[in-house]
């Protein structure tokens, strides 16, 4: 089980000490890491997100160019054991007090949380540079690696024998777990015209493979060969643009799946309810456009949606709570400086980033700012959680450790 240690508890108790001293509108900072004392903002340091330790994964760098890393940490809280990487193309396993176990070079930048096995002792992996490595879970040692056309930047999907992997030119791909062979493709046509830089990841449920293109299309595939059992175009229900007018077909969120029911999002034809067994729109909010990413509470995935919440982040109203089953909007919470990442919810709290800002912690009822960390360079990536002790990636390359605390 994860759990705050002595280090960790240590490291909690300075920097709860050093907040304290801090004056009216001082800045307190130490490497990467700072917090900010006396604002308009009392959450600061404050609320149930407790910094626990950082590890620096990549210099930022210096000049106008601003970093940002998209890396997700990997847990596997029976092992103790952490999986991260960064845009420097490490992967490195910790333990959930931060001792570096193993480090391996992925030769790319990794923008992905790898998939683990822990019953099987595997690690797989994608990098921007179009590869997918399968490691040992104990020492990093390579069992295969296999080259794929496209970045990659989502995590692979595991089933009993196969790795699926999806990239950003719209290519799925099947490996065999053992070997690395490619078992089948499926490849989309991008659309033309501009394109959002961001993918929807995919989801296997109900012997289907969900995985959703830039062109706004759906598709679920039957994972043993590849072959498309239905697909549903979102730019079918879209009126024609005006003439030289810019309009983003792309459906970047990962389908959620709750009972019978996906949930997807075109950035520019709105929000949908889908049938997991066919192509049927169940439901479409037209309006509820700009929508980046989906989660859901661990209480919508047990009662299968009749219950519990769902948070969008949204590029025109930042981070939005819907009530279910009806998913009535209960709030909004603008983001002031840049875009919302994807967030989680975790108990009573939605965490998540500000990629020009902080890392935050938003009361699920009401959207109230609970906790702020600051990094000096924003927060980009999704939060990784369990047994109260989460990681988050800050787009400055360092990795925070932090517990939620009741």
């Amino acid at each position: 089980m994860f759990a705050v240690t002595p280090k960790a508890a240590l490291a909690a108790a300075l920097v709860a000490g050093l907040a304290s001293v801090v004056g009216c509108g001082q800045v307190l900072t130490s490497g990467e890491l700072g917090w900010v004392g006396g604002t308009a903002r009392p959450s600061v340091g404050q609320g149930p997100v407790h910094v626990q330790w950082t590890e620096r994964l990549t210099e930022p760098g210096t000049g106008s160019y601003q970093p940002v890393e998209h890396a997700v940490a990997a847990l596997d809280p029976s092992h103790d054991r952490v999986y991260v990487g960064s845009s420097a193309g490490s992967l490195w396993a910790l333990t959930p007090a931060g001792t570096k176990i193993w480090r391996y070079d992925a030769e790319g930048g990794i923008e992905a949380e790898p998939a683990v096995d822990g019953r099987n002792g595997e690690v797989y992996l994608g990098t921007t540079q179009g590869y997918v490595h399968a490691l040992h879970a104990s020492d990093g040692r390579v069992r295969w690696r296999k080259p794929i056309e496209g970045a990659i930047r989502n995590p692979p999907i595991l089933s009993g024998d196969a790795v699926y992997v999806n990239t950003a030119s719209d290519l799925v791909v099947a490996f065999s777990r053992e070997s690395g062979e490619a078992l089948w493709r499926y490849h989309r046509d991008p659309p033309d015209g501009f394109s959002l830089t961001g993918h929807a990841g995919m989801v296997l449920v109900d012997n289907k493979l969900l995985a959703a293109f830039s062109d706004g299309t759906l598709v679920a595939l039957d994972p043993a060969d590849g072959h498309v059992v239905w697909e549903r175009d979102t730019a079918l229900d879209l009126e024609e643009a005006p003439e030289g007018a810019t309009r983003f077909l792309d459906v970047d969120t990962t389908p959620v799946v709750l009972g019978s029911s996906v949930y997807i999002a075109s950035f520019a034809a709105g929000f949908y309810e889908v049938a997991l067994s066919s192509d049927s729109v169940r439901a479409r909010d037209a309006a509820r456009v700009g929508i980046t990413s989906i989660a859901v509470s661990d209480r919508a995935r047990s009662t299968e949606g009749e219950e519990g919440f769902m948070v969008l982040a949204s590029a025109d109203d930042g981070v939005v709570c819907l009530a279910m089953p009806d998913r009535t909007q209960m709030w909004a919470h603008h983001v002031s400086r840049g875009a919302a990442s994807i967030p989680k919810i975790y108990r009573d709290v939605v965490l998540v980033g500000e990629n020009s800002g902080g890392f935050l912690a938003l009361a699920v009822g009401t959207g109230q700012e609970l906790s702020r960390v600051e990094s000096g360079y924003g927060f980009s990536a999704e939060p990784a959680i369990a047994d109260h002790l989460g990681f988050v990636v800050s787009n400055g390359g360092t990795l925070f450790a932090f517990s939620v605390v009741d």
